[in-house]
């Protein structure tokens, strides 16, 4: 039978998860929703027929969409990770969300977040997990880099960024590089004597490093971690489930706690230490969560074509 046509949009533009997304659906037009405007949604789905739509984060005008479009069933992949609802704005599109699945107005809801998804699955049969990943691609040419990149925000609280920052107080031989630091963030490394190199992108920052920084709180979108470990730039994280199956990325990519400077530290000099043992155990890793994330990926899309 012939798979129904699909679309996807995202809620703004997001390069990773736009790459993300096109792997897992290579059948399906992957858009940033605001690349069209809200007046002309309606004449994109006429025109192109489709029949299945994925909403990446986007609400809108989501219930005036479903009522016009009775053709079209309409799934929402929810990005954001558990811990996250204590934001409101997170919380109140988490309710909504879940008010229009017991509607019927959204046939399906899947979560990036798979602690979420525990937390929830039994509440509707319509949940789903859905973990993505990034198409792998080639390592950089080896140089020697002095430049440490931090992934992590300095808006979001459960990203703790200045305890982060902190830490390169004690690597006066490294540099950090952040994407558009604000004033406060330079002045906050003028007063430590931190090295800080400003990038313009996410891509700079992640990019030609002797290591990358990504420990946040908790975080449901590694698509920061693949892209960095793909390109042979060992990634730290925060204390997450991600590693079950492999003990040796357990043991030197992740930081327990993000309130613990001495531990930030130590496992930043170890990652620098074991760099190759770390990208060896990576590449099984890797093939077997690409394979995890096409299984769950089978599950969401069952029965629909």
């Amino acid at each position: 039978m012939k798979n129904k046509k699909r679309a996807i949009y995202m809620a703004y533009e997001n390069a990773l998860l736009k790459e993300a997304l096109t792997f897992l659906f290579p059948d399906a037009k992957v858009e940033a929703y605001d690349f069209l405007g809200d007046t002309t949604f309606q004449d994109e789905i006429l025109a192109h027929q489709y029949e299945q739509i994925l909403f990446v984060n986007y609400l809108g005008r989501f219930e005036e969409i479903a009522r016009d479009n009775p053709q079209l069933s309409c799934s929402f992949l929810f990005t954001p990770y558990l811990s996250s609802l204590s934001d409101q704005g997170i919380q109140s599109s988490f309710l909504r969300i879940m008010d229009l699945l017991d509607r019927g107005l959204i046939k399906k809801v899947a979560f990036l977040d798979e602690g979420l998804y525990q937390v929830l699955k039994k509440e509707h049969q319509n949940l789903f997990y859905l973990p993505l990943i990034l198409p792998s691609c080639s390592r950089e040419k080896e140089v020697v880099s002095n430049e440490i990149g931090m992934m992590s925000s300095e808006y979001d609280p459960n990203d703790n960024f200045y305890n982060q920052l902190s830490v390169f107080s004690f690597f006066k031989d490294y540099t950090v590089k952040i994407v558009n630091p604000t004033k406060k963030t330079k002045d906050f490394v003028k007063r430590f004597h931190i090295h800080m190199k400003k990038c313009k992108q996410e891509k700079d920052c992640l990019e030609h490093s002797a290591l990358n920084l990504y420990v946040s709180f908790t975080n449901a979108v590694m698509l920061k971690f693949f892209r960095s470990m793909d390109l042979g730039i060992p990634c730290l994280l925060g204390n997450t489930s991600l590693f079950q199956n492999s003990a040796i990325l357990k043991k030197y990519l992740v930081v327990e706690s993000d309130d613990d400077i001495n531990e930030i530290k130590e496992k930043i000099q170890i990652a620098l230490d074991h760099k190759e043992e770390i990208l060896t155990a990576y590449v099984p890793f890797r093939k077997a969560y690409e394979d995890t994330c096409k299984e769950y990926k089978d599950l969401f899309i069952k029965d629909e074509s």
